[in-house]
């Protein structure tokens, strides 16, 4: 069994009176509190720091864009990798996002991780000025982006006539430190994504708290397309990201959440999200969730990426490295 790696989401929006459930705490976006945060995961030894890409979220659709974001904390940080969870395609022009990824993992000594997506939030979409196509065309869109951006990646010059991207002549220079590349994750759970899971990436993810019943579903979906074009499945890494609710003792965890129940019941937001997810969730006491953990590795997920739903607090970051981490090394 392949020993897993802990990363950590760094939310860039606030979500607290009911405006998100990531973050149902944290109340208003505070650029020191997003530093300090990244600063104590890698003083913890977790792997990696993971930004999302959107342009409206949270409360009062406040958020530090994610790539200058990213790049922030790869400077402000010196050896946990940084992965973007993930890119849209549709928003940058993905000859301009080869050269920002590679200029992102040279200054950052090769910590790069190259999250990449077809885009979802058509709000976003509309309220930005993008053209918000049928899923398939998104998705198609996408991986003709991710073959722009490996051949730029690779070779010294770049002409491309393709169906949504056209290039004449491109240079990216200088190339990423990683060699060959920066590893690509795709998030995907429906047959299309995970077609070009199968096709393009390193690392495929899944979200939503997955359980592990559901997990296995896609799981069996992403290994016929792989099966169909001669690749391997186990080529791909598989992870997992959800949330996290971790108390020191089973006193400090109802607390905890406790905490959480009032402030989605106080702004009517929906309360099934602070109980029936609790089943699928990392949560409980850190031997609760050592159990939910060993779960997930037996059927193959080595990477994790973690949502801390007492965020901003570096509490919950803190037990889980002190009493979950030390068990899988």
């Amino acid at each position: 069994m392949k020993k897993p790696s802990f990363g950590v989401a760094i939310l860039t929006f606030a979500g607290g009176k009911g405006a998100h459930h990531d973050c149902p705490l944290y109340e208003k976006l505070d650029w020191n509190l997003t530093k300090d945060f990244a600063l104590a995961c890698e003083e913890l030894g977790y792997d990696s720091l993971w930004v999302c890409d959107h342009l409206m979220m949270g409360k009062n659709n406040e958020i530090f864009e994610g790539w200058t974001t990213l790049t922030s904390l790869a400077c402000l940080t010196k050896k946990i990798k940084v992965g973007s969870w993930v890119i849209c395609n549709s928003y940058r022009n993905p000859a301009l996002m080869a050269k920002m990824a590679s200029t992102l993992d040279f200054i950052s000594e090769g910590r790069l991780i190259f999250g990449y997506g077809a885009g979802w939030y058509e709000k976003e979409y509309m309220a930005y000025g993008y053209d918000f196509p049928k899923p398939k065309e998104r998705i198609e869109q996408m991986k003709e982006g991710l073959k722009v951006i490996l051949s730029l990646w690779k070779e010294k010059e770049v002409s491309y006539n393709g169906k949504y991207y056209k290039l004449k002549g491109a240079i990216c220079e200088p190339k990423p430190l990683q060699k060959p590349r920066p590893k690509i994750m795709i998030g995907a759970w429906k047959p299309l994504m995970l077609k070009a899971v199968a096709e393009l990436a390193d690392i495929w993810d899944m979200g939503g708290d997955p359980s592990v019943e559901e997990y296995r579903r896609k799981m069996n979906i992403l290994q016929d397309w792989c099966e169909k074009i001669n690749r391997d499945f186990n080529s791909i890494e598989k992870s997992w990201d959800g949330h996290v609710l971790i108390g020191r003792n089973k006193g400090d965890f109802e607390d905890k959440i406790s905490r959480i129940r009032r402030e989605w019941g106080e702004y009517g937001a929906i309360e099934g999200y602070a109980y029936g997810k609790m089943q699928k969730m990392i949560s409980g006491t850190p031997d609760e969730c050592i159990e939910k953990i060993n779960g997930l590795l037996d059927i193959g997920i080595s990477r994790f990426i973690l949502i801390f739903l007492d965020y901003p607090s570096t509490d919950g970051i803190k037990v889980f490295a002190e009493r979950v981490m030390p068990n899988f090394v």
